[in-house]
């Protein structure tokens, strides 16, 4: 009657870690994403509210506590220039793989050989 119970089959099942173990690309793009996403709220918001008090002026909401919030304020209600402020720096690393491998693709490396080591 008293059977062992099996812990293999209770126990709940880890399809993202063991995607991630097997595809190491994945994980890697993933890494990517949340660096960029982490500059892109952070980082991009500070860098944009320096520039623009040294350009133009003081910020007329206040100080930077202010601008990320208005900027976070308009991430909540859709505003597309906020998000391409968070979304740039990933896109930016995106877009210089592309041309990496489009460089590659249409000039490849020559072939080096070295006589003098035969």
């Amino acid at each position: 009657m008293n059977q062992p119970i099996e812990t293999t089959e209770s126990a709940p099942k880890r399809w993202l870690s063991e995607a991630l173990r097997r595809h190491p690309r994945l994980r890697r793009e993933l890494w990517l994403l949340g660096a960029g996403l982490v500059v892109g709220l952070i980082l991009m918001p500070l860098l944009v509210y320096t520039a623009g008090v040294l350009t133009l002026g003081p910020y007329g909401g206040g100080g930077p506590g202010s601008f990320l919030a208005d900027q976070y304020r308009g991430l909540f209600h859709g505003w597309a220039p906020g998000w391409g402020v968070v979304l740039g720096p990933y896109i930016l690393v995106q877009l210089l793989r592309l041309l990496i491998r489009v460089r590659r693709w249409l000039w490849p490396r020559a072939q080096t050989t070295d006589e003098s080591a035969s």
